[in-house]
């Protein structure tokens, strides 16, 4: 190129571009850096190798076993947490329906003589009670335990798969202050965390109920 009769001078940097093959200068456009230090210099300075590997980076095998690492405890505590709710809801129903059980027996008992109780004469069949070899102790809370007419301390209900069973206690009627207090009835319903029979074992859930004869 010239401007009149003088040849424009041409950077050895962009004379070197232009001679390239086609390949090499696009590479060279879409890879390099131009820096014009000077109006009259231009050099062409290459991506180091950090920018390089910045651009091309991807995931590692360690960002992806910690990610699987996080679902997997995500899930697992998730799981954790809809299990213990299931079961203590089924523990609450297990509460509420030994309440009735003792609700039931308490209400019995307090329409009839003190010594003359038997369950069985008031329940349905469906709630038929039957004697037990063991239940709830009363005489930790005072009470005498009850003995019905037909001999029977403890009773053992079997309802929505589960056992209830059933001991009732009193304390009789005494004179205070120059009147008579009325005896006190007591029934405790107990059942088991599991669906099996009573075997004396800690994890015992009780509900006492008590009232006035």
């Amino acid at each position: 190129m010239t401007a009149g009769n003088r040849p424009l001078p041409i950077d050895s940097s962009l004379r070197e571009h232009s001679n390239k093959t086609p390949r090499e200068r696009r590479f060279c456009s879409a890879g390099a850096m131009f820096d014009a230090s000077t109006e009259k210099e231009r050099r062409i300075v290459r991506p180091t190798d950090y920018q390089r590997q910045t651009r091309t980076r991807g995931t590692t095998l360690i960002e992806v076993t910690i990610s699987i690492l996080l679902v997997t405890v995500t899930i697992l505590a998730a799981m954790m947490v809809r299990y213990q709710v299931a079961r203590q809801a089924v523990r609450a129903d297990a509460y509420e329906t030994a309440a009735r059980v003792g609700q039931l027996l308490l209400e019995g008992w307090r329409s009839t003589d003190l010594n003359v109780y038997e369950p069985n004469d008031r329940f349905p069949e469906q709630l038929m009670f039957q004697q037990a070899d063991a239940g709830p102790d009363v005489t930790a809370d005072g009470f005498t335990p009850y003995v019905s007419p037909n001999g029977v301390t403890n009773y053992e209900a079997i309802l929505h798969n589960r056992h209830y069973y059933a001991t009732l206690g009193y304390i009789p009627a005494v004179m205070a202050s120059g009147s008579e207090r009325p005896p006190v009835i007591h029934v405790a319903v107990g059942f088991l965390n599991s669906y099996g029979v009573w075997d004396g074992a800690a994890n015992v859930n009780t509900v006492k109920l008590t009232s006035h004869k």
